[in-house]
């Protein structure tokens, strides 16, 4: 007596011959222990992010780039380096990716800040309010363009025009003023508004690029040309998944 032959069981013979030929797993799908735990088999993984909720809280994203004595001031892209890169720190920026924030993440923008370090002499304050332009753009769109004396930092310290020389604080170079300097009132309030809410959805590319359209050099003035460190910061609120 010849048994029927169930074409469905050749045809299964057959795929799981060719797999342990390729050296592929032939457990059913069910024993694969897809999301489960390694420790314990029998718990499965946990997504560290909860489901379609986000939490909102104050932010200011922001970076910064730096220029020495007697360099020239170079057309300079922000917000591309994150931590961990090129040296930089969270002292320098909170960046984490390069030019967009990470998943799920997405910030609204209410104000903008420019801040020039507080030992910047006066000319090079000058030249870089007046002659460099600010942009930012999101995506390939600039959103606000302008020079960067429109805007203010709202922190720093504050003396209002102090000069001095060095003779009288004992150092070298007697009779070489000395100078502290800041962008507007280290008050928090005072900083550049926006009329509207600007977002920057989650992964969207961002950037601010500073241009000096007419070329300088940071000022050489012996012990006081220190060059600055400009930081620039998109105040507002920022929402991200809650873990």
């Amino acid at each position: 007596m010849i048994d029927r032959i169930n074409p469905k069981e050749v045809e299964r013979f057959n795929r799981s011959r060719i797999d342990r030929a390729l050296g592929r797993s032939v457990r059913p799908l069910g024993m694969q222990r897809f999301g489960r735990s390694e420790d314990n088999p029998n718990r499965r993984r946990q997504n560290p992010m909860v489901g379609n909720i986000l939490e909102v809280v104050n932010w200011i994203q922001y970076d910064s780039v730096s220029f020495g004595q007697s360099a020239a001031f170079t057309k300079t892209t922000l917000f591309q380096t994150p931590i961990g890169q090129a040296g930089k720190t969270l002292a320098d920026t909170n960046m984490t990716q390069a030019g967009q924030l990470q998943s799920p993440q997405k910030l609204d923008i209410l104000a903008i800040r420019f801040y020039v370090s507080n030992n910047t002499i006066p000319v090079d304050v000058q030249n870089i309010l007046q002659n460099v332009s600010f942009q930012l753009f999101v995506g390939t769109k600039p959103m606000w363009q302008g020079p960067c004396l429109w805007l203010t930092a709202g922190c720093g310290f504050y003396s209002p025009s102090v000069a001095f020389t060095t003779a009288g604080l004992g150092l070298a170079g007697a009779g070489e003023g000395a100078f502290n300097t800041s962008v507007g009132v280290p008050d928090q309030r005072s900083v550049y508004s926006l009329t509207q809410v600007l977002t920057i959805e989650s992964t969207e590319a961002f950037s601010v690029v500073l241009t000096p359209e007419h070329a300088f050099n940071m000022a050489v003035t012996l012990s006081l040309g220190v060059g600055t460190t400009i930081y620039v910061g998109l105040d507002g609120e920022l929402y991200r998944g809650v873990q």
